[in-house]
């Protein structure tokens, strides 16, 4: 949009050159021509200027988003950081807690070596127990055969006989009783410890599987968290860039608007001084030429200093001016090429000294009309033609100014024939 505006700039530029090449053809419909031509101008460049205006505001509105995106993403960012800290301490919990519980299951692993170890050493006690109650039992069998305690005391022979069975008996029933009770003891006490270390390894693997658990979600958070974060910083840079090109085309616009600003100015203000000087044609104020070469500056006749000795040096040419000569049209004196063009001179207004630009002559223009013949315009505020620009007699080149060694407003004339000078009012 910037590089369409500058080609409509350009487009004017160019409309302006030939306009100042046309500008004062001779006759008084001419300047009226190119005020118009002009106004055209004028017209066309603030359409552009409202239209970068346009673009400015559209940029600056743009720039606005982008810092406040910026501010939100900003704050996005802390945000996520802040959980992804809080994933991590959890993460950190959790890995403590699985480190613990790793240490308690090894514990519980070697309870359950040394419980085992009892545990085999409780299962030979019973299998030794009930290895004695076999052979005491086969004991019985063959001492007694098939007979039953109260077989064996009825089977006394005598009362000391009965009462040393009985006592047998008696030692036997308690041994056996004793025995039974020791091996009840023995497989309670293994089905105990075998059950307890079952339910705690259980526990502490339930308790292990839930914390995993925990971990891969927390994990899974922060991997989330992490794309987030990347995303967002990615959004961010993406963003920073936007803003520098925007601050880039805001600049380009800005420098666009001055120097639309700028000729407008420019355009105003030859515009006003066209109004103020209408003709461009020396017949329309009374003036008689004198050769093929016409008065250089219409409507302003005054001479104040003429060809010849001033200063201790030679005056080259003579110095057209008046009181309201500023801004004057200057006119070729008869059509030729520009071949010097100086326009380097800031210092428009008068001085006791030379600020030194263009040799002393300020802004200046040199037209070679052919047949030796060169003219010399000085001092100008103004100037509308390049060099290598073929000029037709009574075309505007420039506005009267006060540049370079010029003591006040008025416009300095040389005739010249193979570069030497001569005075111009044998020609003009």
């Amino acid at each position: 949009m910037i590089r369409g505006v500058k080609r409509n700039i350009k487009k004017i530029l160019a409309l302006m050159t030939t306009m100042c090449v046309c500008f004062g053809m001779g006759s008084s419909k001419t300047a009226v021509a190119d005020k118009s031509s002009y106004e055209q101008a004028i017209d066309e460049y603030q359409q552009n200027l409202d239209s970068l205006k346009d673009q400015q505001k559209d940029i600056d509105d743009k720039l606005s988003k982008v810092k406040e995106d910026k501010i939100n993403e900003e704050k996005n960012q802390k945000l996520i950081e802040s959980q992804i800290n809080l994933v991590e301490k959890t993460l950190k919990e959790l890995d403590g807690s699985i480190s613990e519980l790793d240490k308690k299951i090894d514990g519980l692993y070697k309870n359950i070596e040394t419980t085992q170890k009892n545990i085999d050493k409780q299962q030979k006690e019973i299998d030794t127990g009930i290895d004695k109650f076999k052979k005491r039992l086969r004991a019985m069998y063959l001492a007694g055969g098939s007979e039953s305690y109260t077989d064996i005391i009825l089977g006394s022979q005598d009362f000391y006989d009965m009462l040393m069975k009985l006592e047998l008996v008696k030692r036997v029933a308690s041994h056996d009783n004793d025995m039974i009770t020791e091996l009840i003891e023995l497989k309670t006490q293994y089905e105990g410890s075998l059950k307890a270390l079952n339910t705690q390894s259980d526990e502490c693997k339930k308790t292990e599987q839930e914390l995993l658990d925990q971990q891969k979600e927390q994990q899974s958070q922060k991997t989330k968290l992490d794309d987030l974060y990347s995303k967002s910083v990615a959004n961010q840079k993406k963003l920073e860039e936007d803003e520098k090109n925007f601050n880039s085309q805001s600049e380009e616009i800005n420098k666009e608007q001055q120097e639309a600003e700028e000729t407008l100015a420019n355009l105003y203000a030859t515009l006003e001084a066209i109004d103020n000087k209408t003709s461009t044609n020396n017949g329309d104020y009374g003036y008689v030429e004198k050769t093929s070469f016409t008065w250089p500056c219409p409507g302003f006749y005054h001479i104040t200093y003429g060809y010849g000795p001033r200063w201790g040096t030679i005056h080259q040419g003579i110095d057209i001016s008046s009181s309201d000569i500023q801004g004057a049209n200057v006119i070729a004196s008869d059509s030729g090429t520009v071949i010097l063009k100086s326009f380097t001179c800031p210092h428009n207004y008068g001085k006791s000294e030379s600020c030194g630009c263009g040799g002393g002559y300020g802004n200046y223009v040199v037209i070679d009309h052919g047949d030796g013949f060169w003219t010399l315009y000085g001092h100008m505020q103004d100037i509308y033609v390049e060099e290598g620009d073929y000029l037709e007699k009574g075309q505007v080149l420039g506005a009267v100014g006060s540049t370079g060694f010029s003591t006040g407003f008025h416009l300095h004339f040389e005739v010249r024939y193979q570069n030497v000078p001569y005075d111009p009012s044998a020609y003009v």
